[in-house]
């Protein structure tokens, strides 16, 4: 049986009320990452466009800190699961 991602982090539209497709993460106030409908980029669009935010402990070395999805919610699955490793590699260290 295949199971259901449950997020894990709050997600709010960047641009409230404006429907525009686009997402900020949040882990607690931290910003953890953005996900938005493409709908300019020459064979993405209609794709999910992911990245992970830049914070001040996050190594320079992870990649990929970005990325396109089919669909939000794999985008958003895609920014938290990054995001999570980023934080046990700055733990790890």
């Amino acid at each position: 049986m295949l199971m259901r991602y449950t997020q894990r982090f709050k997600w709010c539209e960047t641009w409230s009320g404006e429907n525009r497709h686009d997402f900020i993460g949040l882990d607690d106030e931290e910003v953890i990452g953005r996900i938005q409908l493409d709908q300019t980029t020459p064979n993405k669009a209609g794709l999910w466009r992911w990245n992970v935010a830049a914070a001040p402990w996050v190594p320079r070395t992870v990649t990929p800190p970005q990325g396109w999805a089919e669909t939000r919610r794999k985008a958003l699955r895609l920014v938290e699961k990054h995001y999570e490793s980023l934080k046990r590699r700055s733990v790890d260290r």
